[in-house]
């Protein structure tokens, strides 16, 4: 209730309207279609032919006439070779062009924050990641590693919110039944406030559901009925404040779902509650000279991934990642020449506050 309560303060701050401007792509040109800006594959907006990797592009335009309610069925829609299973502790994982990429094998960023959890570089899915405040979702079909580092061997998946100039708000409430529970039952808001130089952009989103009421068959073939033993609740805050070049970026996610598989067999008590949550905090500024770029920045994370309690079975994960990352990028253009350059610096702690002496624990080299 807390958190509803802050987004509808913020809302108040100015007046909501139902009207937004939008690009109908099936009246765009061959030559407009073409020069649409994306920044996946090269941190800055280029137009797409001049980009160099193989991009597929899905605007909010596209995701409402879709009618798909989540992450898993739009890119089942739109993005070839990309497909999901589940992996241990109940996690919905993707594979890409038949390889199981679900641990750090592909990049998954919502605004440009690396969503991969800091202990297995994993990212789970399954009423995760709403679609309605998206502005577009940004995918590199193939290596990225080049800009991005090791995470991106198979691919990249950029998410971008609601991230626009124009003037007003948006509530969504999307609601699905099965016959016997919710799917998807969940709220979002979007504002954004234009005052001279000062842009803010919030979206928020809070929602419950489940992700199936079917019969989960293990490994040694046994079988349990998911019916209110996979449900899932998430809450996500996304802001921006752009300030003359200033710019301060925040995302907060939190993710809990139940599970009753664990690793390869079921398990047969009251379904376990799991949660991934993670903070993230950037700033930068932007020296802009004729056709030269310059933007330092620094990022700020914080997670608390995998984290679950099962006394029974005397099994516990507490860790907390954190890491810090300053550095400097550079974008030069000028007629049919572009040049990209940069440096990053990251340091990186994965800590467990309290050991827990058991079979199934992982512990590292002198408790750190």
């Amino acid at each position: 209730m807390r958190f509803l309560a802050f987004i509808a303060i913020l809302l108040a701050y100015s007046t909501i309207t139902a009207q937004e401007k939008e690009i109908d792509l099936y009246s765009l040109s061959l030559e407009d279609l073409i020069n649409i800006e994306v920044s996946i594959s090269t941190k800055t907006k280029v137009g797409l032919r001049e980009t160099p990797g193989i991009v597929t592009i899905i605007t909010k335009e596209e995701i409402k006439r879709s009618g798909a309610r989540d992450i898993i069925e739009l890119f089942h829609l739109f993005v070839p070779g990309f497909d999901f299973g589940v992996d241990v502790e109940g996690v919905v994982g993707m594979g890409i062009r038949g390889i199981w990429a679900h641990e750090g094998k592909y990049l998954f960023m919502v605004n440009g924050f690396t969503m991969n959890d800091g202990m297995f570089a994993c990212v789970p899915f399954g009423n995760h990641f709403t679609l309605d405040n998206v502005e577009k979702i940004e995918i590199i079909r193939g290596p990225g590693s080049a800009i991005y580092g090791g995470f991106a061997g198979l691919g990249v998946v950029n998410i971008i919110t609601r991230d626009t100039y124009e003037l007003g708000g948006k509530v969504t409430y999307t609601a699905t039944h099965t016959g016997k529970q919710f799917s998807h039952n969940q709220l979002s808001v979007g504002q954004t406030i234009h005052d001279k130089d000062l842009l803010m952009n919030i979206s928020a989103t809070y929602g419950a559901g489940s992700r199936s009421d079917r019969a989960y068959t293990d490994y040694y073939r046994n079988s349990r009925d998911l019916l209110k033993a996979s449900d899932t609740y998430t809450k996500q805050l996304a802001l921006k404040l752009d300030y003359k070049g200033f710019t301060i970026q925040t995302f907060l996610d939190d993710y809990l779902y139940y599970q009753i598989d664990l690793w390869d067999e079921l398990y047969r008590g009251t379904p376990v509650h799991e949660s991934f949550k993670s903070n993230f905090v950037d700033l930068s500024y932007k020296f802009q000279r004729a056709n030269l770029n310059v933007i330092p920045h620094i990022t700020y994370e914080w997670q608390k991934p995998w984290q679950v309690n099962i006394p029974e079975i005397n099994y516990s994960n507490n860790k907390i990642f954190q890491s810090l990352t300053p550095g400097i990028s550079t974008y030069y253009s000028k007629k049919t020449i572009q040049f990209v350059n940069g440096i990053e610096f990251k340091t990186d702690r994965l800590r467990l506050p309290s050991m827990v002496d058991t079979l199934y624990e992982e512990t590292f080299k002198n408790g750190k």
